[in-house]
């Protein structure tokens, strides 16, 4: 009988360590804080710049009839979908939740509110949360069912953000411990309204590092969750170890796979970026040993016709949806308002957008206007509204007259080019001159040093058909964030004498397709590139 129990104990013994060796092929382990069981398989979601767009918007691909794309009841659909077929799933946001043509509107009500219903985990902070300032920011976050985490952020000292916004978050995900910090671009005071109570830290790398250091030991893994741009992304990937994934957001990266980085500890750094205005759903599927990342799977999942709309969602959203207008205008042809190129040369949106400065401002030599104050993804020959208008130059900026000597200005446009090739916001959009710009040579990489490119030079530089003339004063119609130097534009904000003047853009370029319909617009050519031999 003795025999019979210890022959059944044997076998249940067997079982056990059958079972247990199943569990430890398939990736799970036990982590050191606690021997609790840590599952290795997560799914994190991430979404990235969606900036307000709220319902599906037309995409133009560069072949073919354009398309409806985006929208958070679609997105809700895709995470519910997600959800319902797999395990422990994370679902991360890397900021520009905001554009301020909602925010100054409904006061992040939709935005908030749709993640809430959505359920996401965490989000980072990006510039455009600023636009409106920190007291507009504040009023959204007192929304936010889900943290906000930015750790190269002081805002202790901002009353409407203080204590809203955490450096890092620890989140269980089915047993595994997943630490999560925030960085935001170190411009932000150049591109955006913080005010003087928020302070970055330009040291991406040395926080990082602090924040490592402290959440490694608290933590099977560690992810970044970045509003910095691909490029610092990368950077940051090769200066830190430690990092398992930057999910990152800022530069509208549309990312086919991840770029694996070796970090200088020799391991895998993996960064990944799912475009922008909710056209995509990134999707990362991570198997992790006790050693590191043992296998992942990223995947963009795209956000279009062929998903079903979340009712629920739809619902909530519907009081945020544009009313019918009665149009202000007609365009005459399609305008392309996305895409890098639009930000490296004169466009036929920034072409429209001077005119309409120039007409208003005549006596104005020469007209400027920043590419990244121009936004919007498509805007189809027909109709427009003045929602629409409000969509494209989503800022509401005022024009302020500036007198700069020709020194400067010939300054202020080495500025718009040092650039390029890179597409950036900052490039100028011009009206009243035409440059010659000589692009800088690529310097062969050197062992030890990544290759560079040396700087653009402006060459020459003519205003109505002239010479400029660096002694001479002439009159520049820019918009209030360049005067005030965003973008870096210190001429313009150093200016001894300017004016404001009170008008909106808005409404100078709704009453110029007005005065103008239909409107055929046109793309003005203003830099001429020249390349040494």
């Amino acid at each position: 009988m003795s025999r019979k129990l210890w022959s059944r104990s044997a076998v249940w013994a067997a079982v056990a360590l059958v079972l247990l060796a199943l569990v430890v092929s398939w990736g799970c382990f036990l982590g050191d804080l606690g021997g609790h069981r840590r599952t290795s398989t997560i799914t994190v979601l991430e979404t990235n710049d969606v900036h307000s767009h709220l319902f599906p918007w037309a995409y133009k691909p560069k072949s073919g009839k354009a398309i409806k794309v985006g929208g958070l009841a679609r997105i809700a659909t895709i995470v519910r979908q997600v959800r319902e077929d797999e395990r422990n799933v994370l679902l991360l946001d890397a900021g520009d939740i905001f554009y301020p043509y909602s925010l100054r509107r409904w006061h992040g009500r939709p935005e908030i509110g749709a993640m809430n219903l959505i359920g996401y985990d965490c989000s980072a902070v990006g510039n455009h949360e600023f636009d409106l300032g920190d007291k507009a920011l504040g009023e959204a976050l007192d929304l936010a069912k889900f943290p906000f985490v930015s750790a190269n952020m002081d805002v202790s000292q901002s009353a409407p953000l203080a204590g809203k916004i955490g450096d890092y978050v620890i989140k269980n995900v089915g047993g595994c411990t997943i630490g999560i910090f925030g960085l935001i671009t170190p411009n932000l005071d150049e591109i955006s309204s913080p005010g003087g109570e928020v302070k970055v830290d330009r040291d991406l790398a040395g926080k990082a590092a602090k924040m490592i250091a402290y959440l490694k030991p608290r933590s099977d893994m560690v992810f970044a969750l970045t509003h910095i741009g691909l490029r610092q992304d990368l950077r940051l990937a090769r200066s830190v170890s430690g990092i398992d994934v930057i999910f990152g957001g800022h530069s509208h990266d549309a990312l086919r796979r991840p770029i694996a980085v070796t970090n200088p500890a020799g391991k895998r750094t993996l960064v990944v970026q799912a475009g922008c205005y909710g056209r995509f759903v990134g999707k990362l599927r991570l198997r992790r040993s006790a050693d590191g990342i043992k296998s992942y799977q990223w995947s963009l999942l795209r956000v279009d016709e062929s998903i079903k709309i979340d009712e629920q969602m739809e619902s909530f959203l519907e009081p945020f949806r544009p009313v019918n207008e009665k149009p202000v205008g007609i365009i005459g042809a399609d305008l392309e308002l996305f895409g890098a190129r639009l930000r490296a040369t004169n466009s036929t949106i920034g072409t429209l957008v001077c005119d309409a400065i120039a007409e208003q401002f005549p006596t104005a030599a020469v007209v400027a206007m920043n590419s990244g104050g121009i936004r919007g993804s498509f805007q189809p020959a027909g109709p427009i509204t003045k929602s629409r208008i409000d969509e494209i130059l989503p800022f509401r900026n005022q024009i302020v007259l500036v007198w700069l000597s020709g020194a400067e200005l010939k300054s202020m446009l080495e500025r718009s080019v040092q650039w390029l090739p890179r597409s950036s916001g900052g490039f100028l959009q011009l009206r009243g001159v035409e440059v010659v710009v000589r692009l800088g040579k690529r310097r062969a990489a050197v062992k030890g040093h990544r290759a560079r490119r040396e700087a653009n030079e402006v060459v020459s530089v003519s205003v109505a058909g002239k010479p400029l003339d660096e002694r001479k004063e002439y009159l520049i119609a820019t918009i209030d964030y360049l005067a005030r130097g965003g973008d870096g534009y210190t001429q313009l904000a150093d200016a001894r004498k300017r004016l404001e003047t009170g008008k909106v853009l808005n409404d100078i370029v709704a009453d110029y397709i007005k005065s103008h319909s239909p409107l055929h617009p046109v793309r003005r050519r203003v830099y001429r590139f020249v390349r040494d031999k």
